[in-house]
């Protein structure tokens, strides 16, 4: 489970980039809940492929090398077919693969757990037309971002969390699925802190960068138990720009949020 203190700072809401150095091979590795993540994913495979897997020409050969890389990092032979791997492995799956003029656009992946976002929409785009529906985030830390990604090193990854809420503990919030809005009157116990644990890391011989994601699902009530996390989500909702709130669909609860955490 995601450290809770690294999502929710002691000061006041902010667009950071804590990024740490990790090791993909941890970030690919089985997890306890392994088993139903995979049967959840291959379910939403099954039904609407199109919706969850794309492949530009551009990525192929950024997709056969990370498959080759993943079957060294899980453990096991990593199709590569992305539908196919799509069911094998647990985290979500973007490629960033160079244009032209050497910036970072989206190429392909499978993404079978989105956050009320699709992956089909965003092939082609840079990292800064993907933020670009997040209010501020471009201006914080938009060109922070591209510079990191050319100081990273093959073999080696930068993490980091992000957080949202939702009134469900499904994990594919696909826009396709239409899951249930935070709505006034949700208690802590009715709503879930969604945690998104990222990675970038450099595939080496392509050139491409592939963004994992994995996502933990934590019921607020558990969360709003530490003190401490308590005390930095309140000072988190309370100084969040309305803006941003409803970015994350939070416009309904966010003075119920700040009420019950304050």
């Amino acid at each position: 489970m995601s450290d809770l203190k690294d999502l929710f700072p002691e000061d006041d809401f902010g667009f950071r980039l804590p990024l740490r150095r990790s090791a993909p091979a941890d970030f690919f590795a089985p997890s306890a809940d392994g088993a139903a993540m995979l049967r959840e994913r291959t379910k939403w495979l099954e039904q609407a492929p199109q919706d969850y897997a794309v492949m530009s020409d551009g990525a192929r050969a950024g997709w056969n090398e990370f498959a080759e890389l993943a079957s060294a990092w899980s453990g096991e032979t990593v199709s590569a077919d992305p539908i196919q791997a799509g069911r094998q492995l647990e985290p979500d799956v973007v490629l960033l693969s160079r244009d032209r003029d050497g910036r970072f656009r989206v190429s392909g992946g499978v993404v079978v757990f989105p956050s009320h976002w699709s992956l089909p929409e965003k092939i082609g785009l840079t990292l800064l037309e993907v933020h670009g529906v997040v209010p501020g985030l471009n201006a914080a830390i938009g060109p922070a971002i591209d510079k990191y990604l050319d100081k990273i090193k093959p073999g080696f990854a930068a993490g980091r969390p992000n957080w949202g809420l939702a009134a469900t503990d499904a994990w594919n919030l696909h826009p396709s699925v239409d899951a249930p809005k935070l709505e006034a009157g949700l208690g802590a116990d009715q709503m879930w802190l969604r945690v998104e644990r990222q990675i970038l890391t450099p595939l080496p011989q392509s050139g491409d960068m592939l963004f994992g994601i994995r996502i933990e699902r934590i019921r607020l009530n558990h969360v709003l138990n530490d003190p401490e996390v308590r005390s930095r989500f309140h000072r988190t909702v309370a100084t969040m720009p309305s803006e941003v709130a409803a970015y994350k669909g939070l416009t309904n609860v966010i003075d119920s949020l700040v009420e019950m955490t304050g």
